[in-house]
Order: C-alpha cells, then sequence, then structure tokens
C-alpha cells in the first residue's frame, strides 16, 4: 500500500508538472505569437513613418519653391522700385548738370564782358545791353 501511495502521489505530481508543462508551452506560444504581431506592427509603423517622411520632404521642397518664387516675386518688384528711383535720380542729376553747363557759359560770357570793359576794348562787345547773354544769374541776381 505504501508503495501503491507513493506511487500515486508521484503520478498526481506527474500530472501537475505536465498540466504546469502544457500551461508554460501554451504561454510561450502566446508569447510568440504576440511577438510575431508586435514586430508586424513595427514593421508597418515603420513603413508609415518612411511614407510621411517622404511626404513631408516633399511637403517641404514645394513650400521652398513657393517660397523661394514669393522671394523672387518680392525682389523683382523691389528692383524694379530702385530702379525706378535710380532713373529719376538719374534724370534730376542730368537736369542740374545742364542747369550748371548753362550757368557756366553764362559766367563766362560774363567774364569776357568784364574783361573788355576793363581793357576798354570795343569790337565785337558793344556794351553790356547788347549781350544775348542776361547778367542775371542764379548765382548773381540782378540788382
Amino acid at each position: 500500500d505504501a508503495d501503491f501511495a507513493k506511487f500515486n502521489e508521484r503520478k498526481e505530481r506527474m500530472d501537475l508538472m505536465q498540466s504546469q508543462y502544457q500551461q508554460m508551452k501554451m504561454q510561450l506560444e502566446s508569447y510568440q505569437q504576440l511577438q510575431a504581431d508586435a514586430e508586424n506592427s513595427a514593421r508597418t509603423q515603420r513603413l508609415r513613418i518612411q511614407a510621411l517622411e517622404a511626404q513631408l520632404a516633399q511637403a517641404q521642397t514645394s513650400h521652398r519653391k513657393h517660397h523661394n518664387k514669393h522671394i523672387a516675386g518680392f525682389e523683382a518688384a523691389e528692383m524694379t522700385a530702385q530702379k525706378t528711383a535710380i532713373l529719376e535720380a538719374n534724370k534730376r542729376l542730368k537736369d542740374e548738370n545742364n542747369d550748371l553747363k548753362d550757368e557756366l557759359e553764362e559766367l563766362r560770357a560774363m567774364i569776357e564782358i568784364l574783361k573788355a570793359q576793363h581793357s576798354g576794348i570795343k569790337g565785337l562787345v558793344a556794351s553790356p545791353r547788347a549781350s544775348p547773354v542776361h547778367f542775371a544769374s542764379p548765382l548773381h541776381p540782378e540788382p
């Protein structure tokens, strides 16, 4: 009887160990399936990340192109404004230069008249009133 009891006790322990083994085996299979699912999910996520990065790069390139076009348009408008300002300044300076040339010509004519008056020479210039050049100038207004 003692042997039979030992045998039954061992059988119960073996059944318990076998049951535990089956539970561990099922847990291992479950963990393996979870691992495979997690790897598939990670792979899918990586592919999604790559697709989103590609979209982002394309959007940034498109944004840069649009931004560059906008800046180029702004720079063209700015250059046009600068060109207009330069042309206006150039015209103003040309007018001023012409005025100064006219004034210089008047001054030279006055110098010739004064030289002639000082030396008492009468010739082409008979009198100051006969000169087509007026004595009034921006520098020396008529009294």
